[in-house]
């Protein structure tokens, strides 16, 4: 869906022509816009809530040529979705697993979670050098 596409729909649900819609939208992305430049949290009850982030500069590398670069501070804008439109999209992985024994995900149950040990004669967790473990060596790829 592009801007377009929501102006359409806002049109065809409120019984707003293309015109007034489209200002509509347009005052509800400047009105956010301007909050989250003033540093405010924008809260879309049912929806999702909107807030700017603070990344610290860095130093950073040119992949092609690994020559070390510095990347500035700068703000960015975080969303988190609403109980509501994460259940609409297939539930939060507890709820959406808390019923299956099978395939719950770890920790769900509330139970530490240990580790499983390795099997004797396992090649991929007993042979050396092949990271099988936490202490077993690394592979590189080959180019």
């Amino acid at each position: 869906m592009n801007k377009q596409d929501l102006v359409a729909e806002v049109a065809q649900r409120t019984g707003l022509s293309m015109v007034a819609a489209g200002k509509v939208v347009d005052a509800v992305f400047r009105e956010m816009r301007e909050r989250l430049a003033a540093g405010e949290k924008v809260d879309l009850f049912g929806f999702g809530s909107l807030t700017v982030v603070a990344r610290a500069a860095r130093m950073g590398r040119n992949p092609r040529t690994g020559a070390r670069l510095d990347i500035p501070a700068t703000n960015s804008v975080r969303f988190s979705a609403a109980k509501s439109v994460k259940e609409a999209l297939g539930g939060t992985r507890k709820s959406a697993l808390a019923g299956d024994p099978v395939n719950r995900a770890p920790g769900l149950s509330g139970k530490p979670v240990t580790p499983a040990p390795g099997l004797p004669g396992d090649p991929i967790t007993s042979a050396p050098g092949t990271g099988g473990g936490r202490t077993g060596g690394t592979r590189r790829r080959e180019r």
